[in-house]
């Protein structure tokens, strides 16, 4: 797998972000490459605005299609979607606005029938690690985070299962308790090497290998 990781860091830093999947290199691997300038938030989708670090017309394309959603009456789209609203406001600094957001979409989601949105609510959940990890609420992310592992499980995604261990392992760092995220690194990195090539395998080497660093194990 080290000769595999030298091959794909390179590739890895020009990734673009995977949304939801993990909070723990989003400011690394969301960096654009190139800006762009767009005339309107609705010629492209939120994500796209996102990747090339358009925060504000990605949170105006995203509003556009919670509208469309809630004529539908799709609550599981509704509560995704407000999840990405949270993201921009986040990229935003607007940190009030972002914790209401994941409020709206994880109530939203109560009503949704058990199981169903179990990928959805795993989701949201590491977008509001994500925020917690900002604010420097680590237990509480890393709690977020192994919410967001049973979910993921339960949902049979097996990337999520891996990005949710990612995100314990960098709040248990932050927490100072090295030995155990040493620990669940090691079950991280056998997990990835289970696994086909991907470019989510790619970004969750990538997160690995920088998680290393940080640690001194060069």
């Amino acid at each position: 797998m080290k000769y595999f990781f030298r091959g794909i860091v390179i590739f890895a830093l020009g990734l673009s972000l995977s949304l939801g999947f993990h909070w723990v290199t989003q400011a690394q691997v969301s960096q654009p490459i190139q800006r762009e300038n767009f005339s309107s938030a609705s010629s492209r989708s939120g994500k796209q605005y996102y990747d090339v670090g358009q925060f504000s017309a990605a949170l105006q394309a995203w509003q556009q299609e919670l509208k469309a959603y809630e004529a539908e009456g799709d609550k599981l789209k509704q509560a995704y979607t407000i999840s990405l609203i949270s993201l921009a406001y986040q990229q935003l600094g607007q940190w009030q606005a972002a914790e209401d957001a994941i409020a709206s979409s994880l109530a939203l989601l109560e009503k949704v029938p058990d199981k169903i949105g179990d990928r959805t609510r795993a989701q949201i959940l590491n977008r509001q690690g994500r925020l917690q990890l900002a604010k420097g609420e680590t237990e509480a992310a890393l709690q977020t985070a192994k919410q967001a592992e049973f979910f993921y499980d339960r949902s049979g995604d097996s990337m999520g299962v891996i990005g949710s261990k990612i995100n314990q392992v960098r709040a248990l760092q932050a927490l100072g308790l090295f030995r155990q995220a040493q620990k669940l690194l090691t079950q991280v990195e056998q997990q990835l090497d289970t696994l086909e090539e991907s470019p989510v395998k790619v970004a969750s080497l990538h997160n690995l290998g920088n998680l290393y660093r940080q640690t001194g194990n060069l």
